[in-house]
């Protein structure tokens, strides 16, 4: 009977051996050629570093803004649903991660959430967590969900930004959208094209054609994104640029046309960590840590 050959993994990384398809002269092909790889590794470095990589302009009208993205995730048990805010951000760019209580599934929408007075001590600790990063309070207040806003945990947030003082704020469900619009030509629509279905939907394109490359830089037919006011202030124009602006502030990448802004893309990878932590576990809270 013959015998096996035996097996010899190679001791370091030999593109060589990668499987795909290959280009003419028999190199494997890339979806990023190795500048765009080293760009993406040191921005990413840079900022775990304790540096920004650049800082999105802002008005000087604009209040000063703390958005916050809402997140929940199951215990390694599968006994109970916790809840993280994995992004507190500041307009800097600046995320910081704070943990919640733990949340009780919906029976009306299958979706967790937070009890009215979970919800108003996590948005307390939010504020405060904040404060005591940046020394100062912020003026306004945007949270970023991906499931509703329960009446109770609506409540419970509400309460919560009222006891530290913050009058300005605004309650938004993201999610991806199957709804797509057409334009006359043979690309998607523009980044940034967003249609106002009513006075509190909106389907926003933040990946599309972009002007400056005169394509579409993707391979697949890019989906929107599905926003939905629950509670705000400010016009949805205004929304729907400052979820444009924070597609940009992924320091993992240097990617422009993010689909989701950092609250939803940062938390669910933050979640996905938490998770694997005790409660009483005193874990850096800044997201560079998590990156």
């Amino acid at each position: 009977m013959r015998e096996a050959a035996p097996v010899h993994p190679p001791v370091e990384y030999d593109p060589k051996l990668r499987k795909g398809e290959r280009d003419e002269q028999g190199q494997c092909k890339s979806l990023q050629d190795e500048a765009t790889r080293a760009w993406n590794f040191f921005t990413a470095l840079y900022y775990k570093a304790g540096g920004f990589p650049y800082r999105v302009p802002r008005p000087e009208t604009d209040y000063q803004t703390c958005f916050i993205g809402i997140s929940f995730f199951v215990s390694t048990d599968k006994t109970s649903v916790k809840t993280a805010v994995a992004q507190v951000f500041n307009g800097r760019g600046h995320g910081l991660t704070v943990k919640g209580m733990e949340a009780v599934v919906s029976s009306a929408d299958k979706q967790p959430h937070l009890s009215q007075e979970d919800a108003e001590q996590l948005m307390r600790n939010c504020i405060r967590t904040y404060r005591r990063e940046h020394n100062t309070t912020p003026a306004r207040v945007v949270i970023h969900k991906t499931s509703d806003f329960e009446a109770g945990e609506a409540e419970g947030f509400h309460a919560g930004l009222d006891d530290v003082g913050i009058e300005l704020r605004d309650f938004l469900l993201l999610d991806r959208s199957f709804t797509r619009l057409f334009r006359q030509g043979y690309y998607p629509p523009l980044r940034g094209t967003w249609l106002e279905a009513d006075y509190v939907n909106a389907i926003i394109y933040t990946r599309g054609s972009v002007n400056f490359y005169e394509e579409y830089p993707g391979m697949y037919v890019p989906r929107s994104l599905h926003m939905r006011v629950a509670d705000a202030g400010s016009p949805m124009a205004h929304l729907v640029e400052e979820i444009l602006t924070l597609t940009k502030t992924n320091w993992n990448n240097v990617q422009i046309d993010a689909t989701l802004p950092i609250t939803i893309t940062a938390f669910r990878k933050v979640g996905e960590i938490l998770r694997w932590l005790p409660d009483e576990d005193p874990s850096q809270q800044s997201y560079r840590f998590f990156m």
